[in-house]
């Protein structure tokens, strides 16, 4: 098959790449072997240990190589966290495709933009969990109507990124700290703001306290495009090893139980679910769910 190409009419996204058999992976991924070979690790999540990871590696090490750039651009930035040359299998809609990192982000920004763009007239948009902030970046840029723009962070190193890279770029951006187990907003997003989350509330070991914390503000929509152990299928084998990767990485699993407890408590509605719609990583892919509060 010839590869296909990115293309969005707000309804409709494509995939880019080559289609690809699950079959392969474990001759492109290590991760089937050392869930097979050694299934009793597990890489505990403390706050230590993200910090360790994100903090000081991964945005530390970002934060380095990217003020030593000519400019701290966006471009900069994402070509910084996204190869264009080393492919990668990542998934959509349940298929399976093989491509560079840069080009599955372009189509994973596509699917922030379509989801988020019937409510952004005139809204604040919110980011928590914003790690280098070049997803809020991105979006400021792009919702020309969007009134204000915050991003909420655990780590120092992400927050300085952050607001490094929006200053280049001209988009104000009001970077704030944000602990997901504390669950305190310091500086409260105002009412009827947009909030969204990216692979980052899969972090957070007390949702309850945060999703609390969130429809207290009275949010016109919260958006949560996070992976969802329930929604792994365990009638398949990609979803058997799906919920055993999500163990064995110990990302948190009360995320969507605690969706239906504030369901049944009236305090939110899900409006709608995409089960297992995209992934970077093709063992850990994201849910889409919509929530509004009662």
């Amino acid at each position: 098959m010839t590869k296909s190409q990115l293309y969005s009419d707000d309804k409709k996204i494509f995939p880019v790449g080559t289609p690809f058999s699950i079959n392969n992976l474990p001759k492109v991924s290590s991760w089937p072997a050392k869930l097979l070979n050694r299934p009793d690790e597990i890489f505990y999540k403390s706050k230590s240990e993200i910090l360790r990871e994100f903090d000081q590696e991964k945005w530390g090490k970002l934060f380095d190589s990217l003020s030593k750039c000519s400019e701290n651009s966006l471009n900069n930035l994402e070509h910084l966290m996204f190869s264009d040359i080393e492919d990668i299998i990542y998934c959509f809609k349940g298929k399976f495709f093989k491509s560079t990192p840069i080009n599955a982000y372009k189509l994973y920004k596509k699917i922030l933009e379509n989801e988020l763009s019937s409510n952004m007239t005139e809204s604040c948009l919110v980011e928590i969990g914003s790690g280098a902030g070049n997803l809020i970046i991105h979006l400021a840029k792009y919702f020309s109507s969007t009134s204000s723009y915050m991003a909420y962070e655990l780590t120092k190193a992400g927050r300085a990124i952050t607001e490094m890279v929006a200053r280049r770029e001209q988009v104000i951006i009001d970077v704030e700290y944000l602990d997901f187990d504390d669950g305190c907003l310091i500086s409260k997003p105002p009412h009827d703001a947009v909030v969204f989350s990216s692979f980052a509330m899969v972090y957070c070991k007390n949702p309850e306290k945060i999703l609390k914390s969130l429809i207290a503000r009275k949010p016109k929509e919260i958006l949560l495009i996070e992976p969802i152990y329930q929604m792994f299928d365990e009638n398949t084998l990609i979803g058997l090893i799906s919920k055993r990767y999500f163990e064995v990485n110990d990302y948190s699993i009360e995320l969507y139980p605690v969706i239906k407890k504030l369901e049944s408590q009236r305090l939110l509605n899900c409006v709608s679910i995409k089960k297992n719609y995209f992934a970077h990583n093709p063992l850990c892919p994201v849910s889409v769910l919509r929530l509004r509060p009662a």
